[in-house]
């Protein structure tokens, strides 16, 4: 695991940041030192039967980021591909003359929020003798092949994020941060991560293969988070809700994910619809799934 300082007003090792504006940074550091200091006394056991973690200690959660995030990225960013000083893995003794790799170019993962993606470092640069990246603020990170990938976080881009308060907008975009670091393992693994597997009432499904993955994990924390925060607004519970099913529904032939999605548009079907949810839409996949078995093995 690559080990880099971030050398601001908090400490966060292992992790570099870059790309970011002033507040969108502070952020996403405040909701680290958040998740740091969390704790809730009900542990969600399919998180520690699927991924080994105590759902309740948010120390946990942020051990397990940390571990598997080396580079997250903001609204916008450039970086250059790079050959490392053979003195030290903090300075680059060439830079590729090459235009700057930008958010105008670059090949993703998304999750069903697109505003947080996945970008795969291996499948941007053709120079492969290149060894390091410079982020536009100077800083270098080490490549290492298949264990380096970037986690793109523009909070916000999704509109029904936007109907959040601010308690629940800090727990959805955690939610998104931990499903984005499963989705960043997993890919440094070589395994399949997301595939688009069905076409539902005009929309294009992406789903995953197995059932501690991206969707399902974030799917699983949302429910959670939604169902413990006591400040959220009604309006913002719904909300979580109406992601989390849809998050849940995205692994075929999952009968327990599946019910659990079931249990959550059962309850709360009737409100969400009375705030402008698109309640058609959750339960069409529903149906889908019930038909569907796994299509990605």
């Amino acid at each position: 695991m690559i080990l880099i300082l971030l050398i601001s007003q908090y400490s966060h090792a292992g992790l570099l940041i870059d790309g970011f504006s002033k507040q969108n940074k502070k952020e996403f550091l405040d909701d680290l030192v958040k998740l740091k200091d969390w704790s809730y006394s009900i542990n969600n056991r399919w998180f520690y039967d699927n991924l080994g973690v105590y759902s309740g200690s948010g120390q946990q959660w942020y051990d397990w980021f940390s571990k598997r995030t080396q580079l997250v990225f903001g609204e916008s960013f450039e970086f250059k591909p790079c050959i490392i000083d053979s003195s030290t893995i903090y300075n680059c003794a060439s830079v590729s003359q090459t235009p700057s790799l930008s958010t105008n170019n670059i090949p993703r993962l998304e999750m069903i929020d697109p505003g947080f993606s996945l970008i795969a470092i291996d499948l941007m640069s053709k120079e492969k003798e290149k060894n390091g990246l410079l982020l536009s603020g100077g800083e270098v990170l080490p490549l290492y092949v298949n264990n380096t990938n970037a986690l793109w976080l523009r909070t916000g881009y999704s509109k029904l994020s936007l109907l959040l308060d601010d308690e629940s907008k800090h727990w959805y975009r955690v939610a998104h941060y931990i499903g984005l670091a499963r989705m960043s393992e997993l890919y440094s693994l070589n395994e399949t991560v997301l595939k688009k597997c069905d076409t539902v009432v005009g929309t294009e499904l992406i789903c995953e293969s197995k059932k501690n993955g991206p969707l399902s994990i974030t799917g699983m924390l949302l429910r959670d988070f939604a169902a413990i925060c006591k400040s959220c607004s009604t309006q913002s519970k719904l909300v979580m809700y109406y992601v989390s099913a849809d998050y849940l529904l995205r692994v075929p032939g999952d009968n327990e994910l599946r019910q659990i999605a079931y249990k959550i548009m059962r309850d709360n079907q009737s409100a969400m619809s009375s705030i402008g949810l698109d309640v058609s839409r959750i339960n069409n996949i529903y149906r889908w799934s019930l038909t569907t078995k796994d299509t990605l093995n």
